[in-house]
């Protein structure tokens, strides 16, 4: 059974590069020169086996003429290359019409595609090697985490509760020992401080954006650097916040209780701290308390942003490894094209020569079609 990975490799390395084969016209036989007596005889007039470009018939609406010479093109996935044109149309004012060396009549070309294919293959696979590790890592700390955030918002609860249930009797008794104006400026005070701290690095909320499969845009090899910042910061959600968390909850609950601590200390001082001093402390205590969960309301809210940060680091590294082997891929057809250039500069003579017994009318024709 084909896994959708294979199939997803098919559809990106399929036997054609993208935009299909090379023309097959370009790689056609050429018919045989005709015979001239032949001709005479049914009437046929001499066709010349190479076409005019001004009579060749303008390309279809939609479609591109291709050229081999400008086969860097790659096929590779749909869902990397976008609509990106990574190397110029080729010049439809002189369409080849025939086939050009190194090969005139084998598609040789087809071997520089599979050559290329098999080294974008190896491209996505080392990349995913590099990162198989850091993956089966966040997989583990996945599992982990998930069982002890919950253990540890549950045993945060309890000190929670405790907590409330004290400074409650705290700002009761310190409240008689101030008039209502006071306790009422003091709330407004307070208050103003907790809306200073809005404008403070947001701590609340998922830190992974909610397109964690990157589907939002397609991705091409120009984009790799763009994508690959936005992985990194997926996962440094994941490893630095997320996987975190169950450990933060106990600090900040260590630290509620600390608080509390301090305040009935300062409540029992001698010489006593102010009422006002008393009561901000008291209201620091419960604004604490309130945000001892951070950035989540419940379990199900963490969970899902866990999920989320683990499945972009995955889906992530999947498309960056699609984009190295594109990248490959347009490497390889490029350095095939400069070699096919270079040899057919350096051997100029030897292939006009070449072309000409190719096109040099076949010896015995006239007298085979005179026989028959």
């Amino acid at each position: 059974m084909t896994t959708p990975h294979e199939s997803d490799q098919e559809a990106r390395y399929g036997r054609q590069p993208r935009g299909g084969p090379w023309p097959a016209s370009r790689y056609a036989q050429e018919p045989p020169p005709s015979d001239p007596e032949r001709d005479k005889a049914t009437g046929t007039a001499h066709q010349p086996t190479r076409s005019d470009p001004s009579q060749s018939e303008p390309p279809k609406s939609g479609t591109t003429q291709t050229d081999p010479t400008q086969s860097g093109t790659a096929k590779r996935g749909t869902t990397q290359s976008g609509t990106t044109q990574h190397h110029p149309a080729p010049d439809k004012t002189h369409p080849s019409t025939h086939p050009c060396p190194p090969s005139m009549e084998c598609d040789t070309g087809a071997i520089d595609d599979l050559q290329c294919r098999a080294r974008a293959v190896k491209a996505e696979s080392d990349a995913f090697a590099t990162v198989s590790e850091a993956l089966g890592k966040r997989r583990t700390a996945f599992e982990t985490a998930r069982g002890e955030y919950g253990t540890a918002r549950d045993e945060a609860a309890e000190i929670v509760a405790e907590v409330r249930s004290k400074v409650e009797e705290a700002l009761a008794e310190i409240r008689c020992r101030l008039h209502r104006d006071e306790i009422d400026c003091l709330d407004r005070a307070f208050q103003q401080v907790l809306d200073c701290l809005e404008d403070c690095p947001d701590q609340e909320g998922c830190c992974v954006d909610d397109d964690c499969r990157f589907e939002d845009e397609t991705w091409t090899v120009d984009q790799s650097e763009g994508l690959r910042l936005r992985v990194e910061r997926v996962e440094k959600c994941f490893d630095d916040v997320l996987v975190m968390e169950p450990e933060a909850v106990r600090k900040r609950a260590a630290a509620l209780q600390a608080l509390l601590a301090e305040l009935d200390t300062a409540g029992k001082a001698e010489p006593r701290e102010s009422a006002k001093k008393l009561y901000a402390r008291a209201k620091q205590v419960s604004y604490a308390a309130d945000a001892i969960w951070g950035r989540f309301a419940d379990v199900n809210e963490y969970q899902e942003c866990l999920c989320c940060a683990l499945t972009g680091s995955l889906r992530g590294r999947e498309l960056l490894a699609q984009l190295a082997g594109d990248q490959a891929y347009l490497t390889c057809q490029e350095e095939s094209r400069a070699r096919r250039c270079a040899w057919l500069r350096a051997h100029m003579v030897a292939e006009t020569l070449a072309v000409e017994l190719k096109l040099r009318p076949r010896e015995g024709g006239a007298r085979q079609s005179g026989m028959a």
